[in-house]
């Protein structure tokens, strides 16, 4: 229950940190989710002209790159490793 709440919970969060660089929240949230994923499919305006995720700004490949990190080396992992709880004695 806690990975469903926190994958869901950082799609949230992201796709609403990608959405604020300019992006509309369709490709956004499907960005997000394709990048998190690891699955590199992508829907949405920005995305259909060429079928790929080039005509995102800096901003959101960065935001991007978060997510691919986040899912590819375990969500749980690192939420845990930003913990306050986790660093004190």
């Amino acid at each position: 229950m806690l990975h469903v709440s926190g994958y869901i919970l950082t799609l949230g969060v992201l796709s609403v940190a990608l959405s604020m660089t300019g992006v509309d929240f369709t490709s956004s949230l499907f960005a997000i989710w394709g990048c998190l994923g690891n699955i590199g499919f992508g829907m949405g305006p920005l995305v259909a002209r060429t079928g790929t995720m080039i005509d995102f700004n800096d901003a959101a490949t960065w935001l991007m790159t978060l997510a691919m990190l986040l899912g590819r080396l375990g969500l749980l992992a690192i939420l845990v490793l930003v913990m306050p709880r986790f660093w004190r004695n």
